[in-house]
C-alpha cells in the first residue's frame, strides 16, 4: 500500500478550535474523495491531532512532518504563527 502526503493550514485561536476545524477538514476530504479508503487524504488518518510543540516556520514544519510522520497515524499540527497552524500527515493511498 502506498501513501500520499496531505496538508493544510488552519486558523485557530485555541487547541479546541484547531481540533474542531481539523475534523471539518477531515470530513470535507472524505466527502470530496469518497469513503472507499486509500484516498491519500486526511480522511484516512486516525482521529485526533498530535500537537508538535514550539513555534515553527511553515517550511520547516512541512519538512519535519514529511520526514518524521508515521504513515496512517493521526495528523500532526505545528503552530506557524499567532492563531495559525500547519497540519500534515502521510495517508494511505
Amino acid at each position: 500500500m502506498g501513501a500520499s502526503f496531505d496538508s493544510t493550514k488552519i486558523k485557530a485561536k485555541s487547541i479546541s478550535e484547531l481540533k474542531s476545524a481539523y475534523v471539518q477538514v477531515k470530513q470535507s476530504r472524505a466527502w470530496e474523495s469518497g469513503h472507499g479508503g486509500y484516498t491519500g487524504t486526511f480522511a484516512e488518518t486516525d482521529s485526533g491531532l498530535k500537537i508538535v510543540g514550539g513555534l515553527w516556520e511553515e517550511k520547516k514544519a512541512r519538512e519535519h512532518c514529511i520526514e518524521n510522520h508515521p504513515k496512517w497515524e493521526q495528523a500532526w499540527a505545528y503552530q506557524i504563527g499567532q492563531d495559525e497552524w500547519f497540519v500534515g500527515a502521510w495517508c494511505s493511498s
